[in-house]
Formats: C-alpha cells, sequence, structure tokens
C-alpha cells in the first residue's frame, strides 16, 4: 500500500517531496538522534490558501467555499501566488491553509485506504 500511495505523490506532485517511516528507536545508537515518520510536501502542494490582514482571517468554522485560492483553480497561476507569498511572509498577515487532498480516502500514518472498498 504505502509504494501504491508513494507513486499516487509523485503522479500528482512530482519528485519534490520527502517521506520517511522514520527511524526504528530500538536500534538506533544510545542517545543518538532519531528520525521521526514524516511525510513532507511543497507548500504549493497544499489544496487552497488564504491571506488576511489580522482580525479579518476568515471564520474555520464556517464553509471556505471560495476563499482564497484553490490549487483546482488552476495550477499555473496557483504556483505562481503560493512563490509570492513565500518570499514575502509577514508577521502582520494570518495565513490559513487547507490541506484535504486524499484525506477523506487515506490515513497516511497508518498507510491505510478508507472508503475506497467495501466493508
Amino acid at each position: 500500500i504505502q509504494a501504491l500511495l508513494l507513486a499516487a505523490v509523485r503522479r500528482t506532485i512530482g519528485k519534490d517531496f520527502y517521506q520517511t517511516a522514520g527511524d526504528d528507536p530500538s536500534v538506533a545508537a544510545a542517545g543518538g538522534e532519531v528520525e521521526p515518520p514524516a511525510f513532507v510536501m511543497p507548500l504549493w502542494a497544499i489544496d487552497q490558501f488564504h491571506v488576511a490582514a489580522i482580525g479579518q482571517e476568515p471564520d474555520l468554522t464556517s464553509d471556505l467555499e471560495g476563499v482564497g485560492l484553490r490549487r483546482t483553480d488552476g495550477l499555473k497561476a496557483y504556483v505562481a501566488a503560493m512563490r509570492e507569498l513565500s518570499a514575502n511572509w509577514s508577521t502582520d498577515k494570518v495565513y490559513t491553509f487547507c490541506f484535504w487532498g486524499v484525506s477523506q480516502f487515506v490515513d497516511v500514518i497508518h498507510w491505510e485506504f478508507l472508503g475506497l472498498f467495501p466493508g
């Protein structure tokens, strides 16, 4: 299943991500650093983002339809906007990022598909 998921990610965002199951603490050198499990993608792989002035951020308990930019509205423009955002971070802004992608179908932590197969 893990290989299938990673292949799907590569088809979607290319090779620009990092995945590790982490180090087994039982085989790490005494007192040595242990890498935790991780899955890291480029910021542009997030599904939606919004930048607001402080106090003008969206209500996260509401529907975020139409708020900010979505990757599905056009990848080229979205990646350009995300690069612009990344070059101009500000402590005077509130950043909202939404990532739902495959979350309704995949438990990435446990490498399990959910809701795709009956039973």
